[in-house]
């Protein structure tokens, strides 16, 4: 977690303190007089705490403290359809699991970078359009704040855009039955 201030001395004894959980010095480092990194604690449970920054190993912490919210991440079951056009063409993704949280920057993700939106339409079941441009098998996966993501992904198998170029013949009886040849 990255706070952002002003007045952050350089010191050695940098703390955060998430709620009740002190985070000591080897968890908090101090980028700059504005930027304070600190590691967050593990949680069990969601929850919203206070954070608060000491920079004399505990003595003291600031006065103000900033709401972090812990969040279970998504979960990603099931994803339909599991392949597509490599151009993408505005053609879309169905993924359904848990945890989908509607405004709160839900994306998807596509390989290693490929990200794009979520529509989230329930806490169960999100909406992805496919990115342009993409070739080959490619992991999927989903997150809540662009930033937790799950630890489920699914495989995506992008295909080279299909062209018909003929049909033989290109006409035939309303009975049904006749083969067509398509090039």
């Amino acid at each position: 977690v990255t706070l952002v201030g002003s007045n952050f001395m350089s010191v050695p004894a940098v703390q955060c303190r998430f709620g009740m959980d002190v985070m000591k010095t080897s968890q908090a480092r101090l980028l700059s007089s504005s930027f304070i990194e600190c590691a967050a604690p593990a949680k069990s449970d969601p929850s919203v705490v206070k954070v608060w920054v000491s920079l004399n190993d505990g003595s003291d912490f600031t006065e103000a403290g900033d709401e972090f919210i812990f969040v279970h991440p998504p979960y990603l079951s099931v994803m339909f359809p599991s392949s597509g056009p490599g151009s993408g063409a505005g053609k879309t993704i169905t993924l359904h699991g848990t945890g989908f949280l509607a405004g709160a920057n839900t994306q998807c993700r596509f390989g290693i970078s490929r990200v794009v939106p979520a529509l989230v339409e329930s806490s169960t079941q999100a909406i992805c359009v496919l990115p342009s441009n993409m070739r080959g098998t490619v992991l999927v996966s989903i997150a809540n704040y662009g930033l937790i993501w799950s630890a489920e992904s699914l495989p995506f198998a992008f295909f080279a855009d299909v062209n018909i170029h003929l049909l033989m013949p290109s006409r035939g009886p309303i009975s049904a039955g006749t083969t067509v040849t398509v090039t």
